[in-house]
C-alpha cells in the first residue's frame, strides 16, 4: 500500500487500534495556529507526533476487505512524515521565542 492510499484511507485505522492518522488533522491544525498562537501550535504539534509514532510498534496491518493481517514496514516516507512535527514544533518554537 502506498503513502497516499494511506492518506485517503486511513482514517479507518481507529477502527483497528491503529490512530496514526488522526496526526495528520493536528499537523495542519497547527500550521494554522503557527502564525498567531506559536505555543497552542506546538501543543498540537506534540500531540500529532506522539499520535503519528503509535505506528512505531505495528508490524501487521489489515489492509483490504478480507480481514487478514499482512505484515507491513515503515518506510523512508513514515519518518519523513514525523520529521515535519519535529520542524513544525522547532519552527514555533523559534517563533515563540520572537515573541512575534
Amino acid at each position: 500500500m502506498r503513502g497516499f492510499d494511506f492518506l485517503v484511507m486511513g482514517w479507518i485505522g481507529i477502527f483497528y487500534g491503529m490512530p496514526a492518522w488522526y496526526a495528520n488533522p493536528l499537523l495542519l491544525w497547527s500550521l494554522l495556529l503557527s502564525w498567531k498562537y506559536p505555543f497552542e501550535s506546538m501543543a498540537c504539534e506534540l500531540v500529532g507526533l506522539l499520535i503519528g509514532a503509535t505506528a512505531l510498534p505495528v508490524h501487521q496491518m489489515v489492509l483490504d476487505e478480507s480481514g487478514s493481517p499482512v505484515p507491513v514496514r515503515l518506510e523512508l516516507g513514515y519518518y519523513l512524515w514525523l520529521c515535519c512535527f519535529i520542524l513544525a514544533f522547532v519552527a514555533s518554537y523559534i517563533r515563540d521565542s520572537e515573541g512575534t
